[in-house]
């Protein structure tokens, strides 16, 4: 503020009179009393324009921090947005290992040896002289005697789909009809595998024209006996029967169907039918970022690429179908129903023999995994081509460790949520200058959040020492994160003339940092930042971004009311997440991992002085027209006069500081060692607002090393004292003023000689 106070040119017309008065013999004085104003009518309301406390012509910053309510309260406010990191490192990172699967062909089933597998095909057979040593002219109606065969006749069966095989257990079932003539009492078969032999049934009661099967065991117990070589299979057929008359003309016993019953080979060579074969297994993935220790835990992948490379078919027999099922690859709406199944097939399918990898990739989006113990299971089902449908003479050598082998690989995996328990983490909220050595540096200007508060410092140059009681510090946020958080960080504010101070906890309450708390990475000129200079808060995370959410510090658990008192014109902030504090709560992340906070800044004009709060300004007060040293005039006596009206909450004490041009002191007044001028505070009712101003006069008297250096003056410097009665708090209008008038009345003298 700057006050010009009353020019006292009429000073000059007071002394021209008393030199008009002198006579001129013997030597004699003449005085004068003149009164003149110091300062004229000064008022100062506490907000608004010229004069005011709150001075808001010279800034119009300063007039944007300042609401006022229907009462004329004031609040100052202030709302900044913070410009926080990508907090992305929160998603867990996954890599799949490669999972290398091999299936076995397994134990080879043969069912038809041959190609002529009904009831009326003719595998081999032995005619009516081979079996019975008689000529095969009876017919009809004669009579033929019982007997047996004179020996056994070998019939080598048409086998056209099998070579060889070696036996691991089961039989082979053979299907004799009988078109002799007559009926059999006993049928001797005989099995043999080139010459060795392997076993014999027996048939009773072959009927003519009937057909009868019995199963000739090749191994019959897998756990003792020893595996059986089976090739160029061929049989030794005898029979017996009771005398009888012909019921047709002679003919033949035919063996018409042979087939595997239960017949499991380790290893063939045959036309084989389809074979089918599965496999199981787990691959699974670090629980560094994440634990899926629940079914309903899982990883939603926005994109992945899933891989059957290396896909080699040692087989030599195409695979026909192979189906690859992942019980935990979910599509929407993930139910167990909705597991990823893969089929090769068709022009897929896996061919033969192949020694050149394969490699075929199938593009995933939106699906998740459910892996409990953070294993992707994954099961393997195969069906050989079938061979016997293909030329009879397709014969192939399989071995039930003939393999079909491959890598499923999971790559590219871009994840977009993931629900489970989420590894402790520590995200630092604030960008790191490139090259940085790590952590963030609150005096760093590329790191730390800078809110500046423009306007604040004139306010925080001309007041100081004011407690605002209700003032406050929040944090609003909006964030997409449902896993436990805390923000642990340091607020620094700076005032005016550069003093430094910080937002705390106070001890014991949840905003306080306890030694076991991450703080290494937050730093003040390369060095950690101390816990007792931080805060920390819990932040509400339920996943809902569309609901704005708010934390607040106030007097009750922080040095808010001290930290804000001060009047920083510059808050600096750089702080870190701390995700999952304990490591053992489940949580739910969402890619991008969202969190926008914004900080307010309150402080309503609730104000009580716990010390002697300061108020300083300077006015015009040009006196450069009372006399000096070289006039014939001198100022023999001085008092000034104080007029006042206190319609402020608060008592005002006042001393003057007078100013030379070059704004150099050349006295106070009242001095040091006196008591300020003390204006009483006016009336304050029970809401803490001014009720009745209160009005007064001051004097005090000058000396006269004072009045003769008073001419000097060109400025006042106006030095407040601020104080609440009895300390209590009260609260200001923008209205509430302070008004007064100081004058001062000289006693002037000239010297007659």
């Amino acid at each position: 503020m700057q006050n010009k106070s009353h020019s006292i040119l009429f000073i000059v017309l007071v002394l021209a009179l008393l030199g008009c008065e002198t006579p001129g013999s013997p030597d004699f004085t003449l005085s004068s009393s003149v009164d003149t104003p110091i300062i004229a009518d000064a008022s100062f309301i506490f907000f608004g324009g010229r004069n005011a406390i709150i001075d808001t012509t010279s800034n119009e910053d300063l007039a944007d921090l300042f609401s006022v309510d229907g009462d004329n309260f004031l609040t100052l406010s202030v709302d900044e947005e913070f410009d926080i990191r990508d907090l992305d490192d929160v998603i867990p990172v996954i890599d799949v290992e490669p999972s290398p699967f091999d299936a076995a062909v397994g134990e080879i089933q043969l069912d038809d040896f041959s190609s002529q597998d009904d009831d009326t095909g003719n595998l081999g057979e032995a005619s009516f002289e081979e079996l019975t040593g008689i000529p095969s002219d009876l017919e009809e109606g004669d009579t033929i005697p019982g007997s047996t065969s004179p020996f056994p006749v070998n019939i080598e069966p048409e086998t056209d789909y099998f070579v060889s095989a070696t036996i691991k257990r089961g039989g082979i079932n053979v299907s004799i009809r009988n078109e002799l003539g007559f009926n059999i009492d006993e049928v001797t078969i005989e099995l043999f595998s080139g010459n060795n032999f392997i076993g014999t049934v027996v048939m009773n009661d072959l009927n003519h024209l009937t057909t009868q099967s019995s199963t000739l065991p090749v191994v019959d117990n897998p756990d003792t006996d020893p595996e059986v070589q089976l090739t160029n299979i061929n049989t030794d057929i005898s029979i017996s029967w009771s005398e009888q008359t012909m019921q047709d003309v002679a003919g033949s016993l035919i063996i018409n169907h042979l087939e595997g019953e239960e017949l499991f080979a380790s290893q063939v060579e045959a036309v084989v039918p389809e074979q089918d074969f599965f496999s199981s297994g787990v691959t699974d993935f670090s629980d560094e970022d994440i634990q899926l220790t629940q079914p309903d835990h899982y990883v939603e992948l926005e994109t992945a690429v899933l891989t059957i490379q290396n896909i080699i078919n040692q087989i030599d027999i195409d695979i026909e179908m192979l189906q690859l099922s992942f019980p935990g690859i979910r599509q929407a709406p993930y139910s167990a129903a909705d597991s990823l199944v893969i089929v090769l097939e068709g022009e897929d399918r896996i061919e033969r023999n192949n020694i050149t990898p394969v490699l075929k990739s199938i593009e995933l989006s939106d699906v998740r995994l459910y892996a409990t113990g953070n294993e992707v299971e994954y099961n393997i089902f195969g069906l050989t081509e079938n061979t016997q449908q293909n030329d009879a003479e397709d014969a192939r050598v399989i071995n039930e460790s003939d393999m079909l082998s491959a890598e499923v690989v999971l790559t590219n995996l871009m994840i977009k949520e993931a629900f489970g328990i989420l590894t402790n983490k520590q995200i630092i909220l604030n960008d790191s200058e490139p090259g940085s050595l790590g952590g963030v540096d609150i005096k760093n200007n590329f790191e730390a959040e800078i809110i500046e508060i423009d306007g604040l410092s004139d306010l925080s140059g001309k007041v100081d020492g004011i407690t605002f009681t209700n003032s406050s510090l929040s944090i609003d946020y909006f964030t997409n994160i449902d896993a436990s958080a805390t923000i642990i960080g340091a607020f620094l504010g700076i005032d005016a003339n550069g003093n430094e101070f910080y937002l705390r906890g106070l001890p014991g309450s949840d905003f306080q940092l306890s030694p076991n708390d991450p703080t290494n990475d937050l730093l003040v000129n390369g060095s950690p930042i101390p816990i007792s200079d931080l805060i920390k808060f819990d932040i509400e995370t339920d996943g809902d971004f569309t609901t704005g959410k708010s934390v607040t510090f106030d007097s009750e658990q922080t040095n808010i009311s001290e930290f804000l008192s001060a009047l920083p014109v510059e808050i600096r902030f750089v702080g870190l997440a701390n995700i999952n504090e304990t490591g053992q709560e489940e949580g739910r992340v969402t890619t991008p991992v969202r969190f926008d906070p914004s900080v307010g800044v309150n402080i309503p004009m609730s104000i009580v002085t716990i010390e002697r709060a300061a108020y300083t300004d300077t006015t015009s007060a040009d006196l450069s027209d009372l006399p000096d040293e070289d006039d014939d005039f001198e100022i023999k006596e001085g008092i000034l006069t104080l007029n006042y009206e206190n319609a402020l909450p608060f008592m005002v004490d006042l001393q003057l500081g007078f100013l030379d041009e070059a704004d150099n002191l050349i006295t106070y007044v009242p001095l040091p060692a006196e008591d300020p001028f003390e204006i009483r505070a006016g009336t304050v009712g029970a809401s803490g607002f001014i009720s009745n101003s209160h009005t007064g006069t001051k004097h005090i008297n000058l000396s006269s090393e004072q009045l003769s250096q008073l001419h000097r003056s060109r400025n006042v410097k106006l030095m407040a004292g601020l104080e609440t009665i009895d300390r209590d708090e009260v609260r200001v209008r923008s209205s509430d003023h302070v008004s007064f008038q100081i004058t001062g009345k000289f006693t002037i003298q000239r010297r007659i000689n």
